[in-house]
């Protein structure tokens, strides 16, 4: 998900981005989970 919404951006910096703005523990994300991707 980090890599396809990257933009040109560091996926690690992308990544950060989605765990802080979905409140996660890890990086690990669930089948049926919704989660916020910043906008690129």
């Amino acid at each position: 998900i980090a890599r396809d919404s990257a933009g040109g951006e560091d996926v690690r910096d992308v990544l950060t981005a989605i765990v802080d703005m979905n409140g996660l523990d890890s990086s690990t994300v669930h089948p049926g989970q919704r989660i916020l991707v910043p906008s690129r």
